[in-house]
């Protein structure tokens, strides 16, 4: 296991410039400060982390949008006109919107969501270099994210199949709980208010279950692996150790409200643009140029937030926990000692 009094994994033997001081982020904040903080890191950085997030994302949203657009819809709306549709065609379809989703709503698919891993790990470097001193550089960032990628991926698999086992455990466990229910409420004349509560329930209890155990072992899935350099095992005891019993229920709030902001978002703006679009009745190119453009500068926009907070809360944590303020300001005192003529003088 790295050693946690050290910098990150990702940077080591790249101590911060003589004379630079940490970002003024080091002090503990309560989880909406954390929050304002990675807006204002953002704003203050959005050209490095844009383009960080631009150089990898643009070219694959434009080649989604282009096979979603030119084969996967129309190849949809074919079938859906038939009335005994090419059952080859109907798996084509399935095997085209799991791979790609549907880009025009901020439906993810299966690239997607790997782009959205992958995108995670120089965007985590950036920051930590924003609260180590240093000034992040969007080159700089994916070199040092390279060695990590596989091995990001590979964790976020892991924790996707982990956390879908735990949701098909729930779902069991809620669905068995919630038809004894609705068959005792039915029999008293209650059935519909129960069936209304019991699927309100279905969809609320495990989603909260699931984030608390994604809060325990992978709320810090990409620091730990591209920061530290940590093995999956490594990466969840650790996260273990870091969320603790005191940070639990604002890791699960950290968690929880997560998805509303990397997948609801941008998918309030698509269907917001697919709505504009079918008022303007725009020709098919244009209002396909137009689709793509404002989907892709949405995802753009909006994907490096959610790595810019988890990254300063694995900072908070760490101070909190560890110190790491203080042994900071040691590590910068250091470098200063040593920068050149110093010692000298």
């Amino acid at each position: 296991m790295a050693n946690a009094t050290e910098p990150e994994a990702a940077s080591v033997g790249q101590p911060a410039d003589a004379g630079a001081q940490p970002d003024d982020v080091t002090a503990p904040q309560p989880l909406a400060g954390v929050l304002d903080e990675a807006f204002d890191l953002y704003k203050r950085h959005f050209l490095a982390l844009a383009i960080i997030v631009a150089v990898a994302l643009v070219p694959i949203e434009l080649f989604q949008h282009a096979v979603v657009g030119f084969w996967i819809r129309p190849l949809a709306a074919r079938a859906s006109g038939q009335s005994d549709p090419d059952p080859s065609s109907v798996v084509v379809q399935a095997i085209g919107w799991f791979i790609f989703g549907e880009p025009r709503t901020g439906v993810p698919g299966l690239i997607s969501l790997i782009l959205h891993v992958l995108v995670s790990a120089p965007i985590a470097i950036a920051i930590s270099d924003v609260y180590l001193g240093r000034t992040p550089d969007w080159r700089g960032s994916w070199s040092r994210a390279r060695p990590y990628l596989l091995k990001n991926v590979g964790a976020h698999a892991f924790a996707l199949l982990a956390a879908g086992a735990a949701a098909a455990g729930c779902l069991l466990a809620v669905s068995i709980v919630m038809t004894v229910f609705i068959s005792a409420a039915s029999a008293v004349g209650l059935g519909n208010d129960a069936s209304i509560t019991g699927i309100v329930l279905l969809a609320a209890i495990p989603y909260a279950l699931v984030a608390g155990f994604l809060a325990r072992s992978f709320l810090f899935l990409t620091p730990l692996t591209v920061l530290e350099g940590l093995k999956v095992s490594e990466a969840m005891q650790r996260n273990s150790q870091l969320v603790g019993q005191r940070r639990f229920w604002r890791s699960w709030l950290a968690i929880a409200g997560l998805p509303l902001l990397v997948f609801l978002a941008p998918a309030t703006v698509g269907w917001a643009v697919e709505n504009l679009l079918g008022l303007v009745r725009l020709p098919g190119a244009a209002a396909w140029a137009v689709e793509t453009s404002l989907g892709t500068a949405t995802r753009v926009l909006f994907e490096p937030y959610w790595v810019i907070f988890l990254t300063l809360l694995y900072y908070d944590y760490r101070v909190r926990r560890e110190g790491f303020d203080v042994q900071l300001v040691a590590l910068m005192d250091r470098a200063a000692i040593r920068a050149p003529g110093e010692g000298s003088r």
